[in-house]
C-alpha cells in the first residue's frame, strides 16, 4: 500500500511538471493582447531572480536577527493592505454595468433588498445557479440599509476585503504548520499585495469574487480543529463552520471545491486509510453536516420563488458550457452562433437535445490541435484573470483600474504585460519546485505542494472540457501562491546545501 501511495504521489508531481510546462510554452510562445514573447521571457526571468534573491535575503536576515517578521508586523501589513484594497474600491469604483450576468445579479439583489419587484426575474429561470448569489448579496444589502447606509456598495466592499484577508491569514496558517520561518509570511504579503487583478475583483460581487478563498479558509479551520482543539463542543462547532464555509464557496462557484478534493486526496495519500476512517470519520461527518445544512438552507430559501422553482423547465443544461468550448478558442465569442441559437429555445429539454447535437457535430473539431492550443491560450494567456470584466465600465473614465483593464485605454497593454509576468514567473518557479520535490526528495510541506499540483491539474482538466474563460482561474490564486512560496523554500534549501558543500 505504501508503495502504491508513493507511486501516486510521484505521478501527481510528474504530471504537473509536464502539463504546466506545455501550458507555459504554448502561452508564452503565442501570448494574447499583442504581447511580445521576448519581453515576457526577460520580464519573467527578472521577476524570478528578484523574488528568489528577496527570499534568500530574508532568510539571511532571519538567521542573524532571529526574528525579522513578527506576528504583529504580519497583522499590521495585512491590515494596511486591506485598507489599500478598500481605498481602491472607493476611489476607483466600478459601475455594475459590466458583463451581462453581473449587471443583472447586482441589480436584482438591489431590487430584492428594497422589496421591489425584480425587473428580470425570467433570467433566473434560465440561470438558476446565479439566484443563490443574488440572495447572499441581497441579505448583505439589507444589512447595509438596516444600519443606515444609502449605498450598500461600501458594506459589500468591506465584506469582500474581509474575505480576501481571511484567505491570506488561512494561507499563512497552512504554511506555518510546515514552516517555522517567518520569511514565508512576508512572501505571502508580497504576492497577494502584488496581484493586480485582486484590486479589480475585490470590488466586484459576482460568483468569482464571492467564492474566493472559502475552500482554503474551510481547510485551514478543518486542520485547526484536528490539531489544536480538544474540547468537543468547540471542536464540533469549528468543524461544522468549516463545512459551512466550503459550501458557501461551492454554492457561489463549483470550481472553488477543486482544492478541497485535492486536499482530501493528498490527505489520504499521506495517511493510513484504516486509521484515518476510525479516527476522523466523526469529524468528517460534522464537516459534511455543516455543508449539507447551509446547502439545504440556501436551497429552501431559493425554492420560495417561482422563477427558481421552474428551473427544470427553462434552465440551460450543464452540457451547454461544454458545447461552448467545442470550437474555435472555446470562448463565448468563438461560439456565438451556438449561443444565439440556444437562447432562442425556451424549453430545457429541447436545449439539451440541441446541445447534444451540436457536440456530436463538432466532436472532431474539439480534438483538433489548433483548437486545443487556442483554448489553452484563452484560458491561461491573458494573465488578468478576467479582471477586465469588472473594470471595463467605471463611473469615472479616468481611474487607474479602468486604464489598466479596459482594452481601449492607454495602460491596458502594460497591465496585461505585468499580469502575464507576475503569473507566469509563479508557474516557472512552481515547476522548478515540483521537480525538486520529486528528484531531490525534499519532504517539507510535501502534502501542501501536492495539493497545489492537484488543484492546478483539476482546473486544467475542467477548463479543457468547459467553456474557455480566464476568470475561472481566480479561485486558484490562494493555492497558486501557497505552491509558489513552498517552491521558493525548496530553491532556498537547495541553495543552502550548495553553500554548505562549497565550504
Amino acid at each position: 500500500m505504501d508503495g502504491i501511495k508513493a507511486v501516486l504521489n510521484n505521478l501527481i508531481g510528474l504530471t504537473y511538471i509536464v502539463v504546466a510546462s506545455v501550458m507555459v510554452a504554448v502561452c508564452l510562445l503565442r501570448p494574447q493582447h499583442n504581447l511580445i514573447p521576448l519581453q515576457l521571457f526577460i520580464g519573467i526571468a527578472f521577476a524570478m531572480v528578484f523574488f528568489t534573491v528577496l527570499y534568500r535575503v530574508l532568510s539571511l536576515c532571519l538567521q542573524k536577527s532571529g526574528r525579522v517578521f513578527s506576528d504583529r508586523l504580519f497583522v499590521l501589513l495585512a491590515v494596511l493592505w486591506g485598507v489599500v484594497l478598500i481605498c481602491t474600491g472607493v476611489f476607483c469604483r466600478n459601475s455594475t454595468v459590466s458583463f451581462l450576468d453581473y449587471e443583472i445579479c447586482y441589480r436584482a439583489a438591489t431590487e430584492f433588498a428594497q422589496n421591489m419587484p425584480l425587473s428580470e426575474a425570467a433570467y433566473f429561470s434560465v440561470n438558476p445557479h446565479n439566484w443563490k448569489c443574488v440572495l447572499v448579496l441581497a441579505f448583505a444589502m439589507k444589512a447595509g440599509y438596516a444600519i443606515g447606509l444609502d449605498d450598500p456598495y461600501y458594506l459589500l466592499l468591506i465584506l469582500n476585503v474581509i474575505l480576501i484577508e481571511s484567505t491570506l491569514f488561512s494561507c499563512r496558517y497552512l504554511l506555518k504548520t510546515f514552516f517555522d520561518d517567518t520569511r514565508t509570511s512576508f512572501m505571502l504579503i508580497v504576492m497577494f499585495g502584488s496581484c493586480l487583478p485582486l484590486y479589480a475583483l475585490s470590488q466586484s460581487f459576482y460568483t468569482d469574487s464571492l467564492s474566493f478563498g472559502y475552500s482554503v479558509i474551510g481547510i485551514s479551520l478543518l486542520h485547526y480543529a484536528f490539531v489544536r482543539l480538544d474540547k468537543k463542543p468547540v471542536k464540533a462547532a469549528c468543524l461544522m463552520l468549516s463545512g459551512i464555509l466550503m459550501c458557501f464557496g461551492y454554492t457561489m462557484k463549483v470550481t472553488s471545491f477543486i482544492c478541497v478534493i485535492a486536499f482530501l486526496i493528498c490527505f489520504m495519500l499521506k495517511s493510513d486509510n484504516v486509521k484515518l476512517c476510525k479516527k476522523h470519520i466523526y469529524s468528517f461527518a460534522l464537516v459534511a453536516l455543516g455543508f449539507v445544512f447551509i446547502w439545504t438552507l440556501l436551497e429552501k430559501a431559493s425554492m420560495n420563488y417561482e422563477w427558481y422553482r421552474v428551473k427544470d423547465k427553462y434552465s440551460e443544461p450543464t452540457i451547454s458550457y461544454i458545447a461552448l468550448g467545442m470550437k474555435a478558442d472555446g470562448t463565448y465569442y468563438g461560439n456565438r452562433e451556438f449561443r444565439i441559437a440556444l437562447d432562442e429555445i425556451t424549453d430545457s429539454a429541447e436545449k439539451a437535445e440541441f446541445t447534444k447535437t451540436y457536440i456530436l457535430e463538432n466532436i472532431s473539431e474539439f480534438w483538433n490541435a489548433d483548437h486545443i492550443i487556442a483554448k489553452m491560450r484563452a484560458n491561461y494567456a491573458s494573465g488578468n484573470l478576467g479582471a477586465e470584466d469588472f473594470a471595463k465600465y467605471p463611473y469615472s473614465g479616468d481611474n487607474v483600474l479602468s486604464r489598466l483593464f479596459n482594452y481601449d485605454r492607454d495602460l491596458y497593454w502594460y497591465g496585461c504585460k505585468y499580469d502575464m509576468i507576475w503569473l507566469f514567473q509563479i508557474y516557472f518557479v512552481t515547476i522548478i519546485g515540483a521537480a525538486l520535490s520529486l528528484f531531490k526528495k525534499i519532504k517539507t510541506a510535501d502534502l501542501l505542494m501536492r495539493a497545489y499540483e492537484l488543484t492546478f491539474l483539476g482546473y486544467f482538466v475542467f477548463l479543457f472540457f468547459w467553456e474557455a474563460n480566464n476568470r475561472q482561474l481566480f479561485n486558484m490564486i490562494p493555492m497558486l501562491i501557497i505552491g509558489y512560496v513552498i517552491s521558493l523554500e525548496y530553491i532556498y534549501k537547495l541553495w543552502k546545501r550548495s553553500d554548505v558543500s562549497a565550504k
